[in-house]
This record gives C-alpha cells, structure tokens and sequence, in this order.
C-alpha cells in the first residue's frame, strides 16, 4: 500500500517535471483522499498513512 500510493505519486511527478520545464510551463495536482485527514471508519491504517503522505 504504502509503496504504491507513495512512489507512484513519487515517480509521476519525477519523470512530468522535465517536461513541464521544457514548455514553461504546467501544474501537478495529486489527489488523496479526505482519510488522509479525518482517518478511516473501519482498519485502514496503511491506506490512510499513505494518503497522508500524499497530502504533505
């Protein structure tokens, strides 16, 4: 969970940066989820941990 929902945020953000600054231009927006801030309902610590990640 944690490696999925981390480097993928990671890596995307890694490899569209040179592009972006080859144009000039551009904007990346990473989307968690409201668990991230409020936790979840039923045992999710890993998913809400890695969404707080995100978040930061």
């Amino acid at each position: 969970m944690q490696e999925v929902n981390l480097t993928s945020v990671y890596l995307c953000c890694k490899y569209a940066l040179p592009h972006m600054l080859e144009q000039g231009r551009g904007s990346i927006i990473n989307t968690a989820s409201f668990v991230a801030v409020m936790g979840a309902a039923t045992s999710q610590i890993s998913y809400s941990a890695s969404k707080g990640g995100v978040r930061r």
